[in-house]
């Protein structure tokens, strides 16, 4: 995550806050992508992230969104295919 020293795990704590999910690797922290939903910046779209779709979608356009409240605050629609609006059945 490019942080030194003791801020570490300030910066990791700010991410927790902010929801994103943080693990340790042995290189260090690491954001889990694959529990954070994948936002289409230019349609506006939001999938979870082993969604069908994704192929379709340029590595540039995607931005990765912790939450589905936050999707929708930034202005996202749910995806019709993997319908991230709702919960996953267990």
């Amino acid at each position: 995550m490019g942080y030194a020293g003791n801020l570490v795990g300030i910066k990791k704590r700010i991410l927790e806050v902010e929801g994103v999910p943080v693990v340790d690797t042995q290189k260090g922290l690491a954001i889990s992508k694959s529990r954070m939903f994948v936002g289409w910046r230019r349609d506006r779209w939001f999938c979870r992230p082993r969604c069908s779709t994704l192929k379709d979608q340029p590595a540039g356009d995607r931005a990765f969104i912790s939450s589905r409240a936050r999707a929708k605050e930034m202005g996202y629609q749910p995806c019709d295919v993997c319908r991230p609006d709702l919960p996953l059945l267990q």
